[in-house]
């Protein structure tokens, strides 16, 4: 009977139907091709480990993920999803979790103003622990934006390793570093020379 009930979710496109209660999704969409896009309640779901792996027809994800700690490979090699609208606020592992997709700089936006702080939590030792803090990202663009560099720069800076458009050695976003005062100092998106000024008022505006 839960083949069958799985079997029909496959196929009821767009996925709309009330799974409010849902702690647990853990592959409950795997493979299902024919999913295009999801609206619903997702605000109980918890354990979201390939739950929507390699669905490489599901263009948008439109959801509330209020307790969401667990994004294992949630949408990896979703490769056209380029729409996601849902809250990461409880997120403390993110391994390959948007890897292969193509999201747009606005679902980056929501990600970026949403995810978890996980500065003050302490890192597992392997990829499966429920807090590791890694998080991979597709997007539609090969090389960040200037934008999407300052949002990249927030998830960065709220304790996440990023990688971007790939997942080993080289895909590793880095923030563009600050100089000393007395040079150039670059803080992206934002740049600033400093102006000696009199020892009265300070050594540099």
């Amino acid at each position: 009977m839960l083949v069958q009930q799985l079997i029909s979710l496959c196929i009821d496109l767009p996925f709309t139907s009330d799974v409010s209660s849902l702690t647990n999704g853990f592959e409950m969409f795997h493979d299902c091709h024919a999913l295009t896009f999801v609206k619903t309640d997702m605000s109980k779901l918890q354990d979201g480990d390939y739950m929507f792996y390699n669905n490489y027809n599901m263009t948008s994800f439109d959801a509330p993920l209020d307790s969401l700690y667990y994004g294992y490979g949630m949408f990896h090699n979703c490769s056209k999803l380029t729409s996601f609208n849902g809250n990461l606020n409880s997120l403390t592992n993110g391994y390959q979790m948007f890897r292969e997709c193509k999201l747009d700089t606005q679902s980056l936006t929501k990600i970026a103003n949403t995810i978890k702080d996980v500065r003050e939590l302490t890192n597992g030792v392997n990829t499966y622990d429920d807090v590791y803090k890694m998080i991979h990202f597709g997007l539609q663009n090969e090389t960040p934006t200037e934008e999407e560099t300052r949002l990249l720069t927030i998830i960065h800076n709220k304790g996440w390793d990023v990688f971007v458009n790939g997942w080993g050695d080289g895909y590793e976003f880095e923030p563009i570093a600050t100089t000393s005062i007395d040079e150039t100092s670059s803080i992206t998106p934002y740049y600033a020379k400093p102006i000696p000024s009199d020892e009265k008022h300070a050594e540099f505006i």
